[in-house]
């Protein structure tokens, strides 16, 4: 892929240790620790990869279609598969009931998987579209769009402590 630029977020703690990863990689590769600039590079990327977490969900809500990878160790993989009771590992594939963003969990996680998923994304603009519209639609029913649950729990208190104060009347106990 000429032209191709990999940005790559990370925490300024393994800053070092990733420059010398990412020393073999393509010219121009980005390693972004500036954590203000984190939104700017997943809006403005064409495709993502990324581990199972939260990040998943920053990237879908940038409109970034985003390929998941997770492998976990042998042990806990065993135990944890054991306890799963859905399909999926990212949010908003199982609040969608499907893979919207594909997944390539524990043995499926190899490099010639993610690599055919990402550029299936990077040659298909249209599959690129098709993948934001469904995440998309996946976080609307995630609830993408409704007023914020802190800011709505703080108004109703308030709310709660101004009807109070209409209804409760201190008066000192005289002395």
């Amino acid at each position: 892929y000429p032209g191709l630029r990999i940005v790559a977020p990370i925490s300024s703690t393994v800053a070092t240790a990733m420059q010398a990863t990412v020393s073999g990689w393509p010219e121009g590769t980005i390693l972004l620790t500036d954590v203000d600039l984190k939104r700017d590079a997943m809006s403005a990327a064409t495709v993502a990869l990324a581990c199972s977490g939260t990040v998943t969900l920053e990237l879908a809500m940038a409109s970034c279609p985003v390929v998941v990878g997770y492998r976990l160790g042998t042990l806990t993989y065993a135990i944890l598969i054991r306890l799963l009771t859905t399909r999926y590992i990212t949010l908003f594939n199982i609040a969608a009931g499907e893979e919207i963003a594909p997944e390539f969990v524990q043995g499926r996680c190899t490099a010639e998987n993610l690599a055919a998923a990402v550029g299936a994304r990077l040659d298909d603009p249209a599959l690129r579209t098709s993948q934001i519209e469904r995440q998309n639609a996946a976080l609307k029913a995630m609830g993408r769009g409704l007023p914020d649950p802190s800011e709505q729990a703080a108004d109703t208190i308030l709310s709660l402590l101004a009807e109070r104060a209409d209804h409760d009347v201190y008066t000192a106990p005289a002395a």
